[in-house]
């Protein structure tokens, strides 16, 4: 996921359309905590939650024990540390430069 994030803000990456509701939930609550942690000049991040938000809009969020608000507000299946996020995700965008 970390590596989809550093290419959505380096590369222009998007969904491809295929994803399912999970996946699109897990890109959604990723994209959120990862906003302000790495340097996004085009606010790419914030069009990726926006896309995840509009596909998920409405639908029902599964029951699960959350592990933190952003994941109980995505319904996201998987929990991601947010200092994960903050440490790893510049080294992805780094490794992605041209």
């Amino acid at each position: 996921m970390l590596a989809f994030l550093a290419d959505v803000v380096v590369r222009g990456a998007a969904l491809t359309g295929e994803e399912s509701t999970d996946e699109i939930r897990q890109a959604g609550y990723v994209a959120e905590m990862a906003r302000g942690r790495i340097a996004d000049p085009h606010r790419r991040l914030d069009a990726l939650v926006a896309e995840c938000r509009a596909r998920t809009r409405g639908l029902p969020r599964p029951q699960h024990r959350w592990a933190n608000r952003f994941q109980e507000e995505w319904g996201a299946p998987w929990h991601v540390d947010l200092r994960k996020i903050a440490r790893e995700l510049p080294l992805h965008a780094m490794d992605r430069q041209p």
